[in-house]
């Protein structure tokens, strides 16, 4: 599943990392498709199509600006925010007892930092689950063979979590940013991702996401290439962050 030890490594691409991700809900095909590419001290994701595998959003992280660049290839249009606004936006949502009160426990800071954990080296899988079992992720990897990529790994999954925690109708980010952690201390790159919930009062039922997690080394040419067009998009008019969001265009992932 993943190729973490197939490709030797050359001193420019030491961080150079090719992800490719797909979602499913069940056992059936991906509800969602991305390529990540780490590259340039940037990271740059494109969020294709599950069908038509076609780039209908892109996202660029400058961590050295603290900065997100959304562009809408759906849409037409492009959109700009800071980590500290993600931080005052997500800040929002969670006091926001409209959109809390639907599970207390997922906006409780506490409870997601006291996530018991379990890890298996034999294996390569680690758990963390709540107290009460409502919720549970479970990811299997491995060490990278260049252990500098973890930081900057783990920085942007924690940033994108929290860009996507901004919107009031997704998982809020807390327990994803304790599963992080617990990767960042084991030193695990992961290739495989759970995701169990069950919502208040409905044990019997359990909303289950899997994300496969397929990793390479460095760039190929077609990734340089991508990269180098990204400046199609530029002329794209833009929005702050509420026009960007309508339900109407690109889908929030």
């Amino acid at each position: 599943m993943s190729t973490l030890g197939s490709a030797s490594l050359v001193a420019q691409d030491a961080r150079e990392l090719h992800i490719e991700t797909f979602i499913y809900s069940g056992r059936d095909k991906a509800i969602s498709e991305n390529l990540t590419l780490f590259a340039e001290r940037k990271v740059y994701d494109f969020r294709r199509d599950p069908v038509s595998h076609e780039t209908i959003e892109v996202v660029i992280y400058d961590p050295t600006r603290q900065r997100f660049d959304l562009f809408d290839v759906v849409g037409r249009r492009r959109m700009s925010i800071m980590e500290a606004d993600i931080v005052e936006l997500l800040a929002k949502v969670s006091t926001n007892p409209d959109v809390t009160r639907r599970d207390p426990m997922l906006f409780d800071t506490r409870a997601m930092e006291s996530m018991k954990e379990s890890f298996d080296p034999a294996t390569g899988w680690l758990s963390v689950a709540t107290a009460d079992g409502r919720l549970a992720y479970r990811a299997h990897g491995a060490a990278p063979q260049n252990p500098d990529v973890l930081v900057p790994y783990f920085h942007f999954i924690d940033w994108y979590s929290r860009l996507n925690g901004t919107d009031p109708g997704k998982m809020p980010p807390f327990a994803r940013l304790q599963l992080n952690r617990t990767l960042l201390k084991y030193g695990i790159l992961p290739d495989e991702i759970e995701l169990s919930y069950s919502p208040p009062g409905l044990l019997d039922r359990r909303i289950n996401v899997t994300s496969k997690h397929f990793i390479s080394w460095g760039l190929n040419r077609a990734d340089r290439e991508l990269i180098e067009k990204l400046s199609q998009w530029s002329s794209f008019p833009s929005v702050d962050i509420a026009q960007y969001f309508t339900a109407n265009d690109a889908r929030r992932r």
